[in-house]
């Protein structure tokens, strides 16, 4: 079996292979007094770290020359698949490839993509820019490009904030903050660098396949209002299947990417620990799969685990509830909860913890992309063909689509609905507002007086939207929603991947891929292999997309649609014109020139000075006859865990914004070796351990770090400590200084000897 897999991966290796270049960096910033983004809680301050958030960088280039082998590439015997069949049953550790940086450098003329996935909310222009700046800096004008590189987001909303440059999105987090932009493109450009350092000629396999009892439609009613013929086609009101590129050498499994659409949302509203919600979990999972046991540090094989059409698909898959009873619900007027009730998804662990519904959502999506990649790793499945890219800034407001009878569609200056501060049943904020609500009350009038009334034209382009934040029409301090957004297609062979900066809804997704596979096959693209995947956010930020008929309900998903009932019309027809251009050869600036469309190559949205109001980073005391690292409460001699049971630590901290520890960590747990050596076996990305801090005199700049561990009866006995590593402020200097602390050493044995 293993003969026949190499020789299945050495003829795909010699006939239709490409430069691939995988890399992975930590774009974690402040774990602390930053919000985290994407419920927009006030209240959600981050207070530590649950999970590291990281950027995966992917590169695909045509390879016209013969495969070469680097120095170090001198062992030319096959070796054994990644993931053998056992693997996810046994969940146990795999050894890894060691990634060798190819020698042969590429020529700038090749034609190359680049797809980075992001453990974010989204992602913002201004933070794509400032990335593409960067690399632009390192390897030229022409290498590296806003065309070529496709910055897409997990949608988490248990990450920071504070990237995205538009006043609606900044509200929530209290600004733009440089504090959590500059980790966050250090990041992504390390990644990109270590991708482009490692680049060598191997193969980029396609699979799909079925994931069911992960995701749910949260607004199934508004999904019902689509054409019954249109929903016929699809055997769910959620798409269930997953795609996933492959990425691997003849010897050597790199990487993947999965697309799958489901909510950032399993870890709940009253979360304060920075994690990457049920995606980043699943990252995490199959990673722990390729990587060294005594190196935590580096994970060469990288999974991506990007974000779909998700724009009204659920985690909570056991449904909503009104809290504190078993009365269903839906977030309308008409299934209202009783007083202090709140309508509520409900994950598939929901009694245990959102932790622990978090991780069974995140383990299915792994597991079945290591079936997927399995599947594509050992068939015949790879890709060939070109690789393309069409990207345009495209001037949403200014969108007139003519119709069949003379009349035209126009899109709108963004707006908001009053159903968007309904919020959904993921986290609904109970403030008496309900989902699918099409007319004003009279006191929200009173205070959408206050903010912005929207002109007759603005109502009337939005109807039947009772329009409640007038964005498109406010500009203080600078915009409050984009009106330019950029617009990407990339090409890999017969997959087609559409960056779309906006949540599509199931049925939105749907038609957006149909009308650009549609014009693929209209211009000679084979119909039964052409697969477009939808992605995002991406590029940008612009909230959702609905269909016109889930419009016309107004539940959250139509009210956050920002330009008006005919906003996914406008990205078919955007979309239907980037596929023709790639597929007759046009080049952007000719497509930009013919089409009726209002497109550029350039962005055109100017942005006047920003703003920050997250507390200023004071100096750290420790106390009186005290210092930093010191413990407050130390660990047990002793652990005996028949039942599951947490190790906790504190210890004197300093404020952990004074360095987010990018590409470190703030805590490690260590087991002692039989030569007296400790050895690091979990460290602050590892979903059983949690750092924690909080300010205990914000007067005198005292703190606290809390580390926890989870323990079971499957921990391995021995000798362990628990180490945590900060940094303090100096009152004086004002230098910012390292310090650590370790923990007594214990013992963990289940028999208690």
């Amino acid at each position: 079996m293993k003969s026949l897999v190499f020789c299945l991966g050495l003829l795909c290796g010699l006939v239709r292979g490409y430069g691939i270049g995988v890399g992975k960096a930590d774009i974690t910033g402040p774990v602390a007094e930053v919000h985290l983004f994407g419920y927009a809680e006030w209240a959600q301050l981050g207070q530590g770290i649950l999970q590291r958030e990281y950027a995966r960088a992917f590169i695909v280039a045509a390879d016209d020359e013969p495969a070469q082998k680097g120095v170090n590439d001198t062992d030319s015997s096959p070796s054994a698949p990644l993931f053998p069949s056992s693997a996810v049953a046994a969940d146990q550790h795999a050894q890894s490839p060691v990634m060798k940086p190819n020698q042969t450098q590429p020529r700038a003329s090749d034609n190359r993509i680049v797809f980075v996935n992001l453990d974010l909310q989204s992602v913002g222009h201004l933070l794509k820019d400032r990335v593409i700046q960067r690399l632009q800096a390192i390897y030229g004008p022409d290498l590296y490009t806003h065309a070529n590189v496709m910055i897409s987001s997990t949608h988490t909303h248990s990450a920071i904030g504070g990237y995205l440059e538009h006043t609606l999105y900044e509200i929530p987090v209290k600004g733009w903050l440089e504090e959590s932009v500059q980790p966050i493109v250090s990041g992504i450009v390390k990644a990109i660098q270590q991708a482009h350092d490692h680049l060598q000629p191997g193969v980029v396999s396609y699979h799909a396949g079925e994931l069911l009892e992960t995701n749910i439609n949260r607004s199934p009613a508004a999904y019902l209002l689509n054409p019954q013929n249109e929903r016929e086609q699809y055997p769910y009101d959620v798409d269930k299947t997953m795609s996933l590129l492959a990425f691997h050498t003849e010897k050597e499994d790199l990487g993947l990417i999965s697309w799958f659409a489901v909510h950032g949302v399993s870890v709940n509203k009253t979360n304060t620990l920075v994690n990457g919600d049920n995606k980043g979990y699943a990252a995490y999972k199959v990673e722990r799969f390729a990587r060294n046991e005594h190196n935590l540090t580096q994970d060469a094989f990288v999974a991506a685990f990007a974000q779909a059409n998700e724009g009204d698909v659920s985690p909570h898959t056991l449904g909503s509830f009104c809290t504190g009873t078993e009365q269903p619900c839906d977030g309308t007027r008409e299934t209202k909860c009783p007083w202090f009730s709140t309508c509520q998804g409900r994950g598939p662990a929901w009694t245990v913890s959102d932790l622990e519904s978090n991780r069974m959502i995140g383990q299915q999506q792994a597991f079945k992309a290591l079936d997927l990649y399995r599947e594509a790793r050992t068939s015949n499945v790879s890709l060939a063909g070109p690789i393309d890219f069409r990207q345009v800034y495209w001037d949403v407001p200014n969108t007139k689509l003519p119709q069949a009878d003379g009349s035209s569609h126009n899109l709108c200056l963004p707006a908001m609905g009053l159903g968007f501060i309904a919020g959904t049943t993921d986290a609904e904020p109970g403030i008496g507002v309900y989902q699918n609500t099409t007319s004003m009350p009279w006191y929200w009038k009173v205070i959408r007086w206050f903010i912005k009334t929207p002109t007759e034209a603005q109502e009337a382009c939005h109807a039947p939207k009772p329009i409640l934040f007038d964005t498109g029409e406010m500009d203080f301090p600078h915009a409050w929603q984009p009106h330019h957004l950029d617009i990407q297609l990339l090409r890999v062979g017969d997959v087609y991947i559409a960056g779309v900066p906006a949540e599509f809804t199931t049925m939105s997704g749907r038609r957006l891929r149909k009308a650009i596979k549609d014009t693929l096959v209209a211009h000679g693209a084979n119909a039964n292999t052409t697969t477009v995947i939808l992605s995002g956010p991406a590029n940008g930020y612009s909230s959702y997309v609905a269909t016109y008929e889930e419009y016309q309900m107004q539940r959250f998903e139509a009210a956050a649609t920002a330009y008006g009932p005919h906003t996914l019309e406008g990205y078919i027809a955007v979309f239907s014109s980037l596929a023709t251009s790639m597929m007759t050869q046009q080049s952007t600036q000719q497509l930009v020139q013919a089409t009726a469309l209002p497109l550029s190559t350039q962005m055109n949205d100017p942005r006047s000075a920003s703003f920050d109001f997250t507390p200023r980073r004071r100096a750290d005391l420790p106390g009186l006859f005290r210092g930093f690292g010191e413990l407050i409460q130390d660990v047990a001699p002793l652990y005996t865990p028949q039942e599951p049971a947490t190790v906790k630590v504190s210890f004197i901290a300093g404020n952990p914004r004074h360095n987010p520890m990018q590409d470190e960590t703030f805590l490690t747990v260590e087991r002692r070796v039989q030569d007296g050596q400790w050895i690091t076996v979990r460290n602050d990305h590892d979903y059983d351990t949690r750092f924690r801090w909080r300010s205990t005199s914000r007067l005198f700049g005292q703190s606290m770090a809390v580390i926890e561990w989870d323990i079971s009866n499957a921990t391995e006995p021995g000798v362990y400590r628990i180490g945590y590593f900060g940094h303090h402020k100096e009152t004086i200097s004002r230098r910012i200084t390292a310090h650590y602390g370790y923990s007594s050493i214990f013992l963990i044995d289940p028999h208690g000897h």
